[in-house]
């Protein structure tokens, strides 16, 4: 400020004489500044020195004391001598140095928004549900914490809209997101082919996406650079279930032989991909090799599938790769399997039987083997998650599981970049995102952590192996490095069911 100006802020009459001093160290200061621009240093008079230190002993304590305190602007007004909190400019004499007091903001932004297309109604109903129960704790918990730091404290919001489990649908929603409701990023649930048409959508709008489960590898591989995914592709997944096989359920138990196996998915985008995966990978020399004796697509949810199940029954696999969606199919499936005394080594699982209904079924529906990102073990050795798995069961009266877990990762991730972008602008996100780099501790599942490689794939991503024991939990079972418990297997025979031959968890 020049010497003489005017501040854009008045004073009243009420200024006190500190206020008076106040002026009189501004200006002493700031004629001296001039001066020495002008003309070099300037000799001060003893009086200029008398007044220099007076004022300079009544103002400047209480503006170190402001610089260094968050206070109220009524707080700074009594401060200042109840001068308006604006832009002072205190030039240090000899120096040259120039210190601003602005007047305390608020967020930058008024606020964060999240879409969450998740399916609260149709067949994945249940876990949509339960996902938006955990989005609604983890919104609660964030702004409780504080909002977003980088931004001054903005709280986030999330925007729930029902895709109601159809693709379809999913587009339309997604539309509505990123055009109506202006959101920052999105946040997917978990089925590939919702995945799919919805990531289309936000890709044209320039919105990024996080997705926690979506496994098809073509979600990944289609040039997209605002898609992101925290799990592993089932290409991966498939050769890694034949390598568990083969390596530690084949290896510790020598007495059983596996020659035969079947192949049996449904006919979602997850479905069909997967079983062509489980084929391809019983072609890889060190891992494959055994014989395919059915592979059976169908349409899901279903409402009857005996024939399905009289193929599988005349096929005789001793080991079935399995692909459902949903959990209905995955209790139909079951309950006809003991009906007529189909029997197997093991069941290689995934998504439907994962569902906490399909554990309603009791001893029936023990010892299927799925790959997993999460298993409860985890409560134990990631005590934190303890905090939340007490949150989640007061919400819903359920224990956590492997999806809600998912939807507290990519919204801790989608909100790490927020905060590192300091923005809500989805560029910015996308662009804080392919720097991401988590640890393990800020994401719920057995990962390593989060970091995106060029395509969006999570480099940290591990993949255990669980298996429901006769506890009724999905338990650790592999890899052997991070098992928890002892794999049942081969499983017990229906017969064996009946004759209550069921053997107990065994920690390793």
């Amino acid at each position: 400020m020049r010497a003489g100006a005017r501040s854009r802020w008045s004073f009243g009459p009420h200024v006190s004489e500190k206020t008076g001093a106040f002026n009189a160290y501004i200006r002493s200061q700031t004629i001296g500044v001039s001066l020495q621009d002008s003309e070099g240093p300037r000799k001060k008079s003893p009086e200029e020195l008398a007044a220099e230190q007076k004022a300079t002993s009544e103002i400047s304590g209480p503006l170190t004391e402001f610089l260094n305190k968050k206070v109220t602007r009524r707080e700074a007004i009594s401060t200042v001598g109840k001068i308006a909190v604006g832009v002072v400019v205190v030039a240090a004499a000899g120096a040259g140095a120039a210190y601003y007091l602005t007047r305390p903001t608020g967020p930058t932004v008024a606020e964060v928004v999240i879409g969450c297309p998740f399916p609260l109604s149709g067949g994945s109903s249940g876990l949509g549900q339960d996902s938006q129960a955990m989005a609604q704790i983890f919104q609660d918990q964030w702004n409780a914490n504080g909002g977003f730091k980088g931004l001054g404290g903005a709280p986030l919001r999330l925007i729930f809209i029902d895709n109601e489990t159809d693709p379809n649908v999913g587009r339309t929603v997604a539309d509505t997101l990123v055009n109506t409701d202006k959101v920052s990023a999105v946040q997917n649930g978990f089925l590939s082919g919702l995945a799919l048409t919805e990531s289309e959508e936000t890709e044209k709008a320039g919105v990024p996406m996080v997705t926690g489960s979506s496994s098809n590898p073509s979600l990944t591989t289609r040039g997209f650079t605002h898609f992101y995914r925290l799990w592993i592709g089932d290409d991966k997944l498939a050769l890694k279930q034949f390598q568990y096989l083969k390596d530690e359920l084949l290896k510790n138990n020598p007495g059983t032989t596996v020659k035969n196996i079947a192949i049996l998915n449904d006919d979602t985008l997850f479905g069909t991909g997967a079983g062509k995966f489980y084929a391809a990978s019983n072609n890889d020399p060190t891992y494959g090799g055994y014989n395919i004796v059915s592979n059976i697509t169908f349409h899901g949810p279903a409402t009857d599938v005996t024939s399905q199940v009289l193929q599988l029954k005349s096929a005789q696999p001793d080991v079935l790769f399995t692909a459902m969606s949903f959990v209905a199919d995955a209790v139909l499936f079951q309950k006809a399997f003991k009906q007529y005394n189909l029997d197997f080594a093991t069941m290689f699982s995934s998504a439907g039987h994962l569902n906490p209904p399909y554990q309603q079924l009791g001893s029936d529906a023990y010892f299927p083997i799925s790959r997993l990102p999460w298993s409860p073990d985890l409560l134990v050795t990631k005590p934190w998650e303890q905090k939340w798995q007490g949150l989640f069961k007061a919400k819903t009266g359920k224990d956590m599981y492997s999806y809600p877990c998912d939807t507290y990762s990519c919204l801790n991730t989608i909100c790490d970049a927020v905060n590192r972008a300091k923005s809500n602008d989805p560029a910015k996100i996308n662009t804080a995102l392919q720097s991401t780099n988590l640890g393990p501790d800020d994401v719920m599942e057995g990962y390593d952590g989060v970091q995106f490689s060029s395509t969006g794939d999570n480099t940290k991503a591990k993949t255990l192996f669980v298996q429901l024991l006769s506890d009724n939990v999905w338990h650790t079972v592999g890899p052997s490095p991070v098992a928890a418990y002892k794999a049942v297997f081969p499983q017990p025979t229906w017969a064996d069911r009946a004759a209550g031959k069921i053997p107990s968890p065994v920690k390793v």
